[in-house]
């Protein structure tokens, strides 16, 4: 029994050594005063918009908009039929650069 509940933990141990992560493509997409970053993960049909800029310029309508528009894109780009959000946009500003950072996570199908 023993021997058993040994092996059965090397095996799962080794498998798991093994693993890989799922890659994630880096696109950087870089105006004069903005950027774009999409981190796209395509085994699970997944991508993260990162849209960063001076915090004294950022309009969220804007800022849909134009993520909006990037993902209509990507989605055609990819041969993907339609899209939604799986989370929450988030809204971050540091302070310390200036900056404002919208994100949007993305589920593609």
């Amino acid at each position: 029994m023993k021997k058993t509940i040994f092996t059965l933990i090397i095996l799962v141990l080794s498998l798991s050594i093994f693993a890989e992560m799922p890659a994630v493509q880096v696109i950087q997409e870089k105006g004069k005063i903005d950027s774009l970053t999409i981190e796209y993960i395509k085994a699970f049909d997944e991508a993260r918009f990162i849209y960063t800029l001076p915090a004294s310029l950022f309009d969220k309508g804007d800022t849909i908009e134009k993520i909006n528009q990037r993902v209509s894109l990507f989605t055609r780009e990819n041969g993907y039929y339609f899209y939604n959000r799986i989370a929450d946009d988030i809204i971050r500003y540091d302070n310390t650069k200036n900056l404002a950072t919208y994100t949007a996570t993305i589920k593609f199908k």
